[in-house]
C-alpha cells in the first residue's frame, strides 16, 4: 500500500465554509456564539493552539472566553474553570487543551 498525503487545509477551508454563514445568522438574530478555552500549565505549543483557536474564533465572529491555570493548578481548579465557563452565558462550547500536567485526570475532568 503506498502512503498518500492528505493535506488539511482543504478540509479546515470547507469547515469555516459550512461556519461562516450560520455564525452570521446567529449574530444577526442577536446572540453572538463563544468558543471557551482553558488551558492547564505552560507548555508552549498548548498555548499556540489556543491562540490560533482565539484568533479563528475572532475571524468567525465569535467571542473567545479563556481560563489559563498554573502547572500547579489541582483537579478541583479544573472543575472550578469548567464550572465558570459553564456559567458564563457567552459560552456556548469549551474544551481544555490536552495536554495537561499530570496531575490532572483530563478524562474526570
Amino acid at each position: 500500500m503506498t502512503a498518500r498525503m492528505l493535506p488539511g487545509a482543504p478540509v479546515a477551508e470547507a469547515v469555516l465554509a459550512d461556519l461562516r454563514p450560520r455564525i452570521a445568522r446567529l449574530v444577526e438574530a442577536g446572540h453572538q456564539p463563544g468558543l471557551g478555552t482553558i488551558l492547564v500549565g505552560g507548555d508552549s505549543a498548548s498555548g499556540g493552539y489556543v491562540n490560533m483557536k482565539m484568533e479563528k474564533a475572532a475571524e468567525l465572529g465569535m467571542t473567545s472566553p479563556h481560563i489559563h491555570l498554573g502547572d500547579d493548578a489541582t483537579q478541583a481548579d479544573v472543575v472550578a474553570a469548567i464550572r465558570q465557563m459553564n456559567d458564563d452565558p457567552a459560552v456556548d462550547a469549551m474544551l481544555i487543551q490536552h495536554p495537561t500536567p499530570k496531575q490532572i485526570d483530563f478524562e474526570a475532568a
